[in-house]
């Protein structure tokens, strides 16, 4: 960010010609100096207290990056991080200039409501991933009388934010937390809770939402059937994680019913591919699944690249944990990886900060600090 320095001249600083040949000129000078650095050093001064920044510290805040854009040139992806702004920033923004901002793009915090931080920096991450807000708030166009949902709160939230005057500010997403509450219970309280499970909610619930609407424009039931939430609206049956991801349905007659993608596969669904070979007869087998997230490991001087690379390293089951070989008929011990065979659009990772330690018999976060680049490079990809 754009940081303000300011110079005092004393008159030691000059010969001694000057300063006693010029006194006049010589103090008009300084009294200019030291009134520009007052002027300077207020501003700044006014600026920094509206966001509680200490002067001598550059601005620098930023959230939980669980989102990264990937670009359509495989085995790279686009890492993108975006920082949340606080309330009365207006005179930052001038200070800094309306030119260092993207053109119709805002930069607006959201007010915490009780340890609402996990889903605030959520949101965040989610608003500026573009082709997820642009199907938000194309959804917000076409369905301008639907029933309140969570999707056409979250739709109401960043239409509020894209269309504020200012470019920066604060917006309190009162409405979306209050319907988010109504629909999971886990949620109803002040506690500290997960981002990553409720990303996985969010994600879900939009889309069982799409597919319960598409249906009813269709004319049929909704899939899944119906069920009685805790507010007593009629609602959607959650499906698994497993349909959802396999995009299949239950049909009339209890058969599985491949469902058309929404928007949600579209963006965020990629394939993994799991190969196994027995080390008896060397065979190689694979098996494809789908994911929306990848979950990697944190270790101490560590890097996005570095825990991607642990993600796909070689597993070997033996003992108790052998595999069951088809070729030869028995279990073997064999090498396992796992490898991304379609990137996303969107690529979401969950860093897993929390692990068990036997010698405290609990579970600590992991704080060590992850390095990400600006472009993210995939090694473990099937076409590496």
């Amino acid at each position: 960010c754009h940081r303000a320095t300011t110079t005092t001249t004393t008159t030691s600083h000059l010969p001694s010609k000057h300063r006693f040949s010029r006194k006049g000129e010589i103090f008009h000078q300084l009294y200019l100096a030291k009134r520009k650095e007052k002027n300077v050093s207020s501003k700044l001064r006014t600026a920094t207290n509206a966001s509680s920044i200490p002067l001598n510290r550059p601005r620098e805040v930023a959230i939980p990056c669980l989102l990264l854009r990937v670009k359509y040139l495989p085995p790279r992806a686009r890492v993108s991080c975006y920082g949340e702004m606080g309330a009365n920033i207006s005179q930052l923004e001038r200070d800094i200039g309306a030119d260092q901002f993207p053109p119709n793009e805002h930069y607006f915090g959201l007010v915490n409501f009780g340890n609402t931080c996990y889903s605030n920096s959520v949101l965040q991450a989610l608003y500026f991933c573009r082709p997820f807000r642009e199907k938000v708030l194309e959804y917000k166009a076409k369905n301008k009388r639907t029933k309140e949902t969570l999707l056409s709160c979250l739709a109401d939230l960043f239409y509020s934010i894209a269309t504020q005057k200012k470019k920066v500010g604060s917006i309190a997403p009162k409405k979306f937390i209050a319907r988010l509450r109504k629909e999971k219970e886990e949620f109803d309280n002040y506690m500290q809770q997960d981002a990553h499970e409720f990303l996985n909610f969010l994600i879900n619930h939009i889309n069982e939402i799409i597919l319960a609407e598409r249906n009813q424009a269709k004319g049929g039931a909704a899939a899944g059937g119906t069920t009685t939430s805790k507010n007593g609206h009629a609602g959607t049956a959650t499906p698994s994680l497993n349909h959802l991801l396999n995009g299949c349905g239950t049909g009339d007659n209890g058969t599985q019913q491949p469902q058309e993608p929404t928007w949600v596969h579209e963006i965020f669904q990629g394939i993994l591919t799991s190969e196994t070979r027995c080390l008896n007869c060397e065979t190689v087998s694979s098996k494809d699944e789908n994911f929306f997230d990848l979950q990697v490991d944190v270790d101490q001087n560590t890097s996005i690249t570095h825990c991607l690379r642990c993600f796909s390293n070689t597993e070997t089951l033996c003992s108790d944990n052998k595999f069951k070989c088809d070729n030869c008929c028995s279990y073997q011990e064999a090498q396992k990886r796992m490898r991304v065979k379609k990137l996303p659009m969107i690529l979401a990772l969950h860093l897993k900060r929390f692990k068990y330690m036997e010698q405290y018999n609990r579970h600590i976060k992991v704080s060590h600090r992850v390095v990400f680049p600006l472009e993210l490079r995939l090694f473990n990809t099937v076409s590496s």
